[in-house]
């Protein structure tokens, strides 16, 4: 529980994290998963591959799929 900061006692500003510490905490849940599935004697599924950032609006995507979509039942 030691690894769980305290909100209470810290300014605003502080409970900003960066990228590195995201990084970090992924690294070590990942690590924590291998270690359980280990445990069990069982090989960890493959790792998920993290969707590409699109930049487009909402708006934008559905319009871009609204086109593709309206062809198909002509």
């Amino acid at each position: 529980m030691d690894d769980i900061p305290s909100l209470s006692n810290r300014s605003v500003g502080s409970r900003f994290i960066t990228s590195d510490e995201v990084e970090s905490a992924r690294a070590r849940r990942d690590e924590q998963w291998k270690a359980a599935y280990a445990r069990l004697g069982q090989e960890p599924p493959p790792p998920q591959q993290e969707d590409s950032y699109d930049g487009r609006s909402l708006a934008e995507k559905l319009a871009a799929n609204k086109v593709p979509a309206s062809l198909t039942f002509i």
